[in-house]
């Protein structure tokens, strides 16, 4: 729970960082990584509160089940890539539709909001992506999905960030890289705790921070040519 809220807080000031970069430069990539970031941060923090054994009497704060929070962590990934994909495709929104891309951030960020409650709310009903300990069949194919979705973004984005020069592209790719590794560990993991269940924490973690202040660095740079 640590290591994820420390991940779901860094996920937060990136998404902060490139917003503010999107309002100043009116850079659509900005805009994209800000709000696929904002969404992990949200789910992230929805994560940590259904973990088993955080909360009083070895529940969770929301829940009791396992299966919940794994739901949201896959849910978390899965979002996240998806929003991703347009940092290194679109280029909208343009300074001009700074509105609509506004409610645009406001409808997904309420969607993740929504979404993480909806998994709480219908656990019950969810398919099982863990049994005890162990990892079902159904949370390997998620995983494969999940390893296909950012290993594509990568691809899309370390193309594009070669092709313009733009350092926050290089920061995206290297987070899709990483995490793709990050979510293949849990194929190669038999169940939780284990120490491919670690590395796949520490590695989403890592990289975001890495993603932080690379755009952090971004400022510098900007500072120093004003």
């Amino acid at each position: 729970p640590a290591i994820s809220s420390f991940t779901a807080l860094a996920a937060a000031s990136v998404s902060f960082s490139t917003m503010g970069r999107y309002r100043v430069l009116g850079d659509p990539t900005a805009f994209w990584v800000g709000l696929a970031f904002g969404v992990m941060s949200i789910l992230y923090a929805v994560y940590v509160l259904t973990w088993p054994d955080l909360g009083p009497g070895e529940g969770t704060v929301l829940r009791t089940l396992p299966n919940t929070s794994v739901w949201v962590f896959d849910l978390a990934m899965a979002l996240t890539g998806a929003l991703l994909f347009p940092a290194s495709l679109a280029s909208w929104p343009t300074p001009a539709t700074r509105s609509v891309a506004r409610l645009l951030a406001i409808v997904c960020l309420g969607i993740a909001a929504l979404v993480g409650i909806l998994v709480v709310v219908f656990e019950l009903s969810l398919p099982p992506l863990v049994i005890g300990s162990h990892f079902t069949p159904a949370s390997h194919a998620l995983t494969g999905a999940l390893v296909a979705l950012y290993g594509g973004g990568a691809a899309l984005s370390t193309r594009r960030y070669r092709r313009s020069g733009d350092a926050l592209l290089g920061h995206v790719a290297l987070f899709q890289a990483a995490a793709a590794f990050a979510v293949f560990a849990f194929i190669l993991s038999d169940k939780r705790y284990d120490p491919w269940w670690y590395s796949s924490r520490l590695i989403v973690a890592g990289v975001v921070v890495t993603v932080l202040f690379g755009t952090l660095g971004g400022y510098v740079g900007l500072y120093r040519l004003e």
